[in-house]
């Protein structure tokens, strides 16, 4: 493989960043970590990626930052809070817009945006709206750019999946029935990193997801084929759900754009296109595929530390955990 231009990425540090670095390491390209004062860069280290801190808020200090770059990849989430003064508004609002401006004035081939999928429709739920006037700045800045809007991440649910599958049980807000587009981390990563060279990707605003919108009663079905043994759908009203986020926001203001961002999702608006990415990026991965790639190597360790969890539904038999995700497939139109 030919070596291209180096390529710098913001939010590197973090979960999707750390991600993509590695996948354009793996791909020979050189790698510049633009990373905020006081996170930990040792595993970018590790991987052979330069690291240089930075404040996407300093905006005289980025062009020297960007210098003898060609593409910026930008994964950084406005929730991060590294500074007791970082707010969504600043990380999302002006630190996009510096970087914007930066890759102008640095003449950048390319900048490479991680957006949200149905960001221009979720007019009420902030981060979503943030995310399409970013993108709006981007593109009226005249810098060549791409930017990719993924699904919802099934890795947002890792903490409490792995709980409740072993009870027998998956968690849903609201209407279990209403189906939206998922995808895993590691596949937005690759496609964000093929984003940095395919021509075609130019100047669009291109859907990621699975090969299909899901429901929490959909993954239900899927995870029972799975595991062995039927799992069901426990849901919280989205009343009891609404008054539990305003009673925890009184602590954490955030929590009301997380139930925007619900609210959103059962509006069944959001639904992904996913034929250009089958076009740039190749086949759009299964849901089954993606849920086992996932779940397996998460439930093997969980099995292998206890026996028998407690309140077991079976879901962690040693026979049965890392089951392709083939029998009980049903699909969703």
């Amino acid at each position: 493989m030919v070596v291209g231009g180096k390529v710098a990425v913001i939010g590197a540090t973090g979960y999707l960043g750390g991600k993509v670095a590695a996948v354009l390491r793996a791909r020979r390209r050189p790698v510049r970590a633009l990373v905020q004062h006081g996170t930990n860069a040792d595993a970018l280290r590790a991987l052979g990626v330069e690291i240089v801190r930075v404040d996407v808020h300093d905006r005289t200090s980025l062009d020297p930052l960007l210098d003898g770059m060609t593409t910026l990849v930008c994964t950084a989430f406005g929730h991060s809070q590294h500074r007791p003064s970082d707010s969504p508004e600043q990380d999302d609002d002006s630190g996009y817009r510096s970087l914007v401006d930066a890759a102008r004035n640095t003449g950048l081939s390319r900048f490479v945006f991680t957006s949200v999928f149905s960001c221009d429709e979720a007019h009420d739920a902030p981060q979503f709206r943030r995310k399409k006037l970013a993108e709006d700045y981007l593109e009226s800045s005249g810098v060549p750019f791409v930017s990719l809007r993924p699904g919802f991440f099934f890795d947002n649910y890792f903490n409490s999946w792995v709980k409740t599958l072993q009870e027998g049980r998956l968690g849903a807000v609201g209407d279990p029935t209403v189906r939206w587009t998922h995808i895993l981390a590691d596949d937005v990563a690759r496609c964000l990193a093929l984003a940095v060279d395919e021509p075609r990707a130019l100047g669009r605003r291109i859907d990621l997801g699975c090969d299909r919108p899901v429901s929490a009663n959909d993954l239900a079905e899927a995870f029972s084929a799975f595991g062995g043994s039927e799992i069901r759908v426990d849901t919280v009203p989205w009343w009891l759900f609404g008054l539990a986020a305003r009673f925890h926001a009184l602590a954490n203001p955030t929590v009301l754009d997380f139930r925007e961002i619900f609210k959103h999702l059962l509006t069944g608006l959001c639904v992904a296109d996913t034929s250009v990415q089958a076009d740039l990026f190749g086949p759009v991965p299964t849901v089954e595929d993606s849920l086992s790639r996932w779940l397996a190597p998460a439930l093997a360790l969980a099995a292998s530390q206890r026996t028998r969890p407690r309140r077991s539904s079976g879901f962690l038999d040693k026979e049965t955990v890392g089951t392709p995700l083939t029998s009980g497939r049903r699909e969703c139109p």
